[in-house]
């Protein structure tokens, strides 16, 4: 599976990061204004690429979470279909967890779980923590109590968890930190689509190999992601068995990107907007810039626009 030869991770990965709002990017970075080259656009689609996709434990895979259920037997996915699910398991798999732990609040409805989950696969493989807490209601707003037993009563759920570990795919080596906060409403029978708001902020180191330039590189990053009219209609992905394929909307994110050279840190500062296109896909955009690359939400595989030796650096529209 390696095509580069890992690196040592330089830096020690950032301390919990606390969760704030941001407001969505409606004006260009002042970094975003300058000359932006094709190395750093690929470098930001890699990390984004991996924050979204359900292999690397990204964004689909907390989505997968979010909307399971839990108890004391472990985590239960409501979203299941057996030739999508081999299809998964071959190649990267939902893994495997160990030393999980379980806890029910009746005062709060808070439903707390953690666990080790690891995954080792020919595509990628992942060594992480799991820390979730799941507040089950039904369409009349009171708590439920047992969402295994009774799945066909709630209506909303209110989730928050974080992914702390490593994960290594093709062509990237990626340590980080993760924090989502979700809401989703309509999942009862009596409507057709669900909806999904929150957030996710991220940090972490990646290793990449740029394959256009035959190079491997080493960022630090950050990572804010707004979700905005998030629509998952219910009869695609119970048909599919795939999230990705029935999951429309638009997300708004700010990255940060460091790299040091010689004990000095370099900083580039890149923002726009992410839109799911209910097809297994994504479509990143970059703020003001004609440029754009195409994400597959299933394994975080970004098409890159064509590129060749020597060719410019990227500029924004005028």
């Amino acid at each position: 599976m390696k095509t580069y030869q890992k690196k040592r991770l330089i830096h020690p990965l950032v301390a919990v990061l606390l969760l704030v709002g941001f407001a969505a990017c409606d004006t260009l970075n002042k970094e975003q204004e300058d000359e932006i080259s094709r190395e750093e656009l690929e470098i930001a689609g890699e990390i984004i690429g991996s924050s979204l996709s359900d292999a690397e434990e990204g964004l689909l895979s907390s989505f997968y979470d979010a909307v399971s259920t839990v108890g004391e037997e472990g985590i239960q996915s409501r979203i299941q279909n057996q030739s999508r699910e081999q299809e998964r398991q071959r190649d990267h798999g939902r893994g495997s967890e160990s030393e999980y732990h379980y806890d029910y609040d009746p005062e709060t409805g808070q439903h707390s779980t953690w666990f080790i989950r690891k995954f080792e696969g020919p595509l990628v493989s992942r060594s992480l923590k799991v820390r979730s807490v799941y507040i089950y209601k039904d369409i009349n707003g009171r708590f439920i109590e047992f969402p295994k037993r009774q799945q066909d009563h709630i209506e909303t759920i209110d989730y928050k968890g974080t992914r702390e570990g490593t994960v290594e795919s093709q062509y990237r080596y990626n340590r980080f930190y993760r924090f989502n906060q979700f809401y989703v409403d309509g999942l009862s029978a009596a409507s057709p689509v669900m909806t999904l708001t929150g957030s996710h902020q991220s940090n972490g180191e990646m290793d990449v190999n740029v394959m256009r330039r035959d190079m491997v590189t080493n960022r630090t990053y950050t990572l804010e992601m707004n979700l905005n009219d998030i629509r998952i209609d219910k009869e695609v992905v119970q048909e599919n068995g795939s999230l990705e394929e029935g999951i429309t909307g638009f997300i708004s994110y700010r990255l940060v990107m460091t790299r040091t050279i010689n004990g000095e840190a370099n900083e580039r500062k890149v923002s726009g907007v992410i839109e799911l296109a209910g097809d297994g896909t994504a479509l990143l955009r970059f703020d003001k810039l004609r440029e754009f690359f195409r994400i597959g939400l299933a394994n975080g595989t970004v098409d890159r626009p064509d590129d060749t030796s020597g060719q410019p650096p990227v500029r924004p529209r005028s």
